[in-house]
Order: C-alpha cells, then structure tokens, then sequence
C-alpha cells in the first residue's frame, strides 16, 4: 500500500508593517467671489465729458475714471475764494482798530461804547472768515469731486453714461457710472452638509484638525479645466447658521489670487463676461 507525502509548507512572505500618516478630506462645489464690490457713482452734478478707462481694466486706487465738466463748479470756488479773502483783509482791519482801543479809550480818545463796538467788529470779522473758509473748502470739495477716482484696486466694468450725458446725484437717484471689484485675494464660498461640519467640529475639538503655520485650516482649490488642486488658501468663517431647507451651512475662504486666474465670478460681478 503506497504511502502519501506531505505536501511541502507553503510559501509565506514576510514584510514589515509600514506606517504612514493619512489624511482626511472632503470635496465641495464652491464659487468665487469679490472681497470688495465698489458701485462708482458721482458726487456732483455735471455732463459727462470724458471716460478715463477701457472696459475690464485693471486700475489702482485713486486713478481717474470720469471727468465731470468742472466749469460751474471751478466759477463757484473762485467766487468763494475771493469772498475767503476778503473777509480776511476785513479782519485784519477790525484787528488794528480793536489793537488800537484800549489806548484811545485810556486817552479817552474814544467812549468806552466805541472801544467796545470795535472789539466785537473784531470778533465778528473773525467769525466771518471762518465762515467764508468753510464755504470756500466745501467748493474745493466739489471741484475735487468732478474727477471721478476709483476708490479701491480692482477691475473695472463698462461705462455706463457715456461723454455728453448729465449725471445726477442724491440718495436713490445718483447716476450709475461704472462698478469695480477687487481681484486680490477672493473669497471662495461652499455650502457644507450638516456631517462634514459636525465631523470638522470634532477634529477641532480634539486638536486633530491639520492647521498652517498661522493656526488657519488649509484648503485646496481646482477650477474646472485645471487638475489636482493647484491653489491653496485657508478657512475665514462659517455662517452663524445652518440652511434649513438644505441643512447646509456657508463656509468661506480666502485665496491669494496674484496672477487673477481665479476671478471669473469677480468678471462676472463686474460686468466684464
């Protein structure tokens, strides 16, 4: 009767348990948006008489975008600048007679009624040029206001009034004249479903939650034509509430956009696209 071998042991490969941190992570749609969103209106009014910008143009803070016809407004400043100089030629004057007073009335040159009638002329020319220098500077205000500048960095849409039309100005009714929005950095908005926050409350809480070298939460961002997540910024805030026909809250970052590939929103909300 033959006799059955064993089969030989079977071959067992050993390797080393190999360690490595992992990362967890969510992805979410988001969109992009302005920091700062600027309605360019005037602040006198005038014709329209020259567009100082080309649409979707880049500008810095300060540049000149409209010139208002400055002509009234430059007649009214030099009518009250002449009116700021006499009255201090008329104070200076009232202020050699009151210098004068106390001298005649010891002399008794003069009645103690008229000594103090020049005092108060004194107080009065110097009132008056206070005035006069109000009035004058408020004028220099309005010149000023007949260039247009724009009020922060950022791009610029279309002219809405072109050369030739009269821009009005008040609460409601002040012409619109171009918008502006900031590029640098953005905002990036995305609605968060109720687990992924409550999962992120807890890797705060237990200090597991990654953070940069200014204790800010990391985020990566991909456009849609780009691959990987090329783009890097931090968490701003959450919303202080929850969407309840979503059950969603708001989440916003910040991203450095130098080079302006992210603002596509921003040219939207600027009128560009």
């Amino acid at each position: 009767m033959p006799l059955r071998k064993q089969p030989p042991p079977p071959a067992v490969t050993v390797a080393p348990v190999e360690q490595r941190e992992l990362v967890e992570w969510d992805e979410f749609t988001g969109r992009t948006e302005p920091v700062e969103s600027v309605e360019v209106r005037p602040r006198v009014p005038a014709t329209s008489r020259k567009c100082g910008f080309n649409r979707g143009q880049l500008v810095k803070k300060g540049e000149v975008l409209f010139v208002i016809d400055p002509r009234w407004h430059q007649a009214a400043f030099n009518n009250l600048e002449a009116e700021a100089e006499r009255a201090g030629v008329q104070l200076e004057n009232a202020g050699r007679e009151a210098g004068r007073a106390a001298d005649l009335l010891a002399n008794k040159a003069i009645s103690t009624e008229e000594s103090d009638a020049r005092v108060a002329r004194f107080q009065e020319a110097k009132a008056a040029l206070l005035a006069a220098q109000a009035a004058r500077d408020s004028a220099k205000l309005d010149l000023d206001y007949t260039q247009v500048r724009a009020p922060i960095d950022g791009r610029v849409s279309r002219a809405f009034l072109t050369e030739g039309n009269y821009v009005s100005v008040g609460p409601g009714t002040a012409s619109l004249l171009t918008t502006l929005v900031s590029v640098n950095p953005v905002y990036v908005y995305a609605d968060i479903d109720e687990d992924s926050l409550l999962k992120f409350n807890a890797l705060v809480q237990t200090g597991k939650m990654e953070t940069n070298g200014d204790g800010r939460t990391p985020v990566e961002l991909q456009l849609g034509d780009e691959t990987g997540f090329p783009h890097h910024g931090h968490i701003e805030s959450f919303d202080n509430r929850v969407d309840p026909n979503t059950g969603s809250i708001l989440l916003r970052a910040v991203f450095s956009n130098e080079d302006g590939g992210l603002c596509r929103d921003c040219l939207r909300a600027s009128g560009f696209l």
